[in-house]
């Protein structure tokens, strides 16, 4: 398990949604304690943490067991387009989105992570981009033992791909803002 690192075409689909997404426009929603109990370990090393979160493509599980759009048509068009755009140009297949949602969080005093977590109970990727400078935030992939495995240190319009156990340090001195999409 490693992380791979994307090619991000920078399209002007991109640069819209992106601005979109940055904007004062856009609508967040408030989500307590992002990992569930169920990954509360790793003792001080970790944190539960709150974040702002916008759904494009809700994630399937109960009671839903398919994932369902969560967005307008329009929105969910432009982030569509943006995804085609970027496997494209990465030769990568995309077979299936399960997710797809904005997240945002906000530099905490502590140099801690959120739990380490698998965001499904079934085979899937993980892609994340970088909206904005995290100044901070890193994305740590850990195996079952919680040992870290591999790091990115993000920058503004990164995109990664990986699978497995992974966090977010959080960040030092601004939010971090990224999609986040499980596919496979």
């Amino acid at each position: 398990m490693t992380i791979h690192k994307f090619i991000n075409p920078k399209t002007s689909a991109y640069k819209t949604f992106k601005e979109h997404v940055l904007s004062i426009q856009f609508s967040w929603h408030y989500y307590k304690n992002i990992s569930p109990d169920m990954f509360n370990i790793g003792g001080d090393k970790y944190t539960n943490i709150d974040a702002y979160h916008h759904s494009f493509l809700a994630r399937p599980g109960p009671p839903k067991p398919f994932p369902f759009v969560n967005t307008s048509p329009e929105e969910m068009d432009l982030v569509e387009h943006v995804l085609k755009e970027i496997f494209r140009c990465n030769h990568t297949t995309l077979n299936c989105l399960y997710r797809i949602s904005a997240n945002c969080t906000y530099p905490i005093k502590e140099d801690k992570g959120a739990f380490p977590h698998i965001d499904h109970s079934f085979p899937h990727k993980n892609l994340i981009i970088y909206l904005n400078d995290p100044a901070g935030g890193d994305t740590v992939l850990v195996d079952k033992d919680y040992k870290e495995i591999d790091r990115h240190h993000p920058k503004e319009d990164d995109i990664i791909s990986f699978e497995g156990i992974h966090y977010q340090k959080m960040p030092k001195e601004d939010r971090r803002i990224v999609l986040v999409v499980t596919y496979i």
